[in-house]
């Protein structure tokens, strides 16, 4: 009996402990799919989490099921635990635990981190503090810590590229409306078919489907040239000067009033700062900081072109209409991805655990059932309602200035690069893949359209987040070894 209440105890500490990092993934992460939707006014704060919450499940349970094995086998070496799975399960349970904090932590100051990087980084820990530096495969977390370098550097690159092209291509063009109608088939084409490539071929490979390759990319080829065609009727027919014209220029106006007053404040802070600092301290770079918030400003004022001609107000409307549409699809897309890796961070251990308790060794390979995937998925879609707000501000408004044609950019880059990894069944850092999407869109109107401040401070906690979290981790799963009686 008392083994059988032990072993209740473990299971239902282990539920609260996975559910727990679940809702602070979804609450830190709902700002890697939604927040460049919300900063560019494509979707509304509500219309956000609902979008997010939808498909963030939808991804979990469909196609999560990689990545949650690629974290709990990859990183840790199973084999040192396989004559103590006690001391697994409470190192499990240590992980989640700290990485939970560590995110919740960061959640409330507004600052969005790795999931992935705080749930390797307790893994790091305990795994160290209970069986040495032997047991952690360094190789794995070396791979994984080259794919947080190359995931942003990849998905800034394809940002960058995609927003130089409609740029180039459909705003700035001597005929915005005809070229956005031009350009529709091939933008819509490429959305549906990178989402029907996730759905068909990874969701599902992964309820037990057999879908060869081939038919994938003929399915989604046929979806896609059927949105194309749809998309490009649709936009054909679309007004490009709707009743409310008036109604949407005056609201666009007082936004860049707004944008203006923020950033002069900013400006005006920091100068404040220097001019108040002790004369035996350095005001350089207090006054370079407001410096960069003055360029970026000008830079924003030249490349926004605030006084319009009503032609060319009217045509610039049109394409960010069409581009808010497109973006909602792009959105969806990422957060369809973001689910299907970041359950892996609370429900890989978790599996492990649950493994353990039915079988009462540590297996190479451990399925995940399918009722642990949709767990992570609900509590995820609850941190997205709860506290993801908090940190959607920073990615939607505090890297730089978006627009539904910038936002579709960095939407879609982040969706190809997240999605590729979740088929190769790498952990990457979605937080990296869309901060690095942001930045290239930035980038791509010069160097001072960047705020590097805020950059910096996310590099900032990046950097500590795996030594922080391994330290909470090593701590807890002292305590927990220290006041949980062996079960078996």
């Amino acid at each position: 009996m008392k083994l059988e209440v032990g072993i209740i105890a473990l299971l239902g500490l282990g539920i609260a402990s996975a559910s727990y990092m679940a809702w602070n993934i979804g609450a830190n992460d709902v700002a890697n799919a939604m927040g460049t939707s919300v900063g560019s006014r494509a979707l509304t704060l509500r219309q956000a989490i609902v979008a997010a919450c939808v498909a963030n499940v939808l991804g979990a349970v469909l196609v999560g099921g990689h990545v949650a094995d690629t974290l709990r086998k990859g990183v840790l070496d199973t084999g040192q635990f396989q004559s103590d799975a006690h001391t697994m399960m409470l190192g499990m349970l240590s992980a989640l635990l700290a990485a939970g904090l560590w995110i919740q932590l960061s959640s409330f100051f507004g600052i969005p981190v790795s999931t992935t990087q705080a749930i390797v980084g307790g893994v790091v820990g305990f795994g160290v503090i209970a069986a040495g530096a032997g047991a952690i495969q360094w190789s794995m977390v070396g791979s994984i810590g080259v794919s947080w370098v190359l995931s942003p550097a990849i998905s800034a690159t394809l940002a960058f590229l995609l927003a130089r092209l409609v740029r180039g291509r459909i705003v700035n063009a001597p005929d915005p409306i005809g070229a956005t109608r031009r350009w529709t088939p091939v933008l819509v084409f490429s959305v549906f078919f990178s989402m029907c490539l996730v759905i068909f071929y990874k969701g599902l490979k992964n309820l037990h489907l057999d879908l060869p390759w081939q038919s994938a990319l003929t399915i989604a080829m046929l979806v896609g040239g059927l949105a194309a065609v749809f998309g490009w009727i649709l936009v054909g027919r679309a007004d490009p000067a709707p009743e409310d014209h008036e109604a949407l220029a005056d609201a666009d106006q007082e936004r860049r009033q707004a944008e203006l007053a923020g950033a002069l404040e900013r400006a005006l802070e920091a100068l404040k700062g220097a001019q108040e600092a002790p004369l035996q301290e350095t005001n350089h770079d207090k006054i370079h900081s407001a410096a960069e918030v003055v360029e970026g400003l000008v830079a924003e004022m030249r490349d926004r072109a605030p006084v319009r001609p009503r032609d060319t107000e009217r045509s610039y409307r049109f394409v960010e209409r069409v581009f808010a549409s497109l973006q909602v699809v792009s959105a969806c897309c990422v957060a369809f991805a973001q689910g299907s890796n970041d359950v892996g961070n609370a429900i890989g251990p978790f599996a492990a655990l649950v493994n353990i308790i039915h079988t009462r060794t540590i297996a190479d390979q451990v399925p995940v059932p399918l009722w642990t995937l949709l767990l992570g998925g609900v509590f995820i879609a609850l941190g997205i309602a709860t506290w993801g707000p908090r940190v959607m501000k920073t990615i939607g408004e505090g890297i730089t200035h978006l627009t539904p044609t910038r936002g579709f950019s960095a939407e879609f880059a982040t969706a190809i690069t997240v999605v590729g990894a979740s088929r190769l069944g790498l952990p990457v850092s979605t937080t990296h893949v869309i901060v690095g999407a942001v930045m290239g869109v930035g980038l791509s109107r010069g160097i001072r359209s960047v705020d590097w401040r805020t950059l910096r401070k996310m590099a900032t906690m990046w950097m500590v987040q795996v030594p922080a979290a391994a330290c909470i981790a090593g701590l807890l799963f002292i305590l927990l070894r220290a006041i949980i009686p062996r079960v078996f």
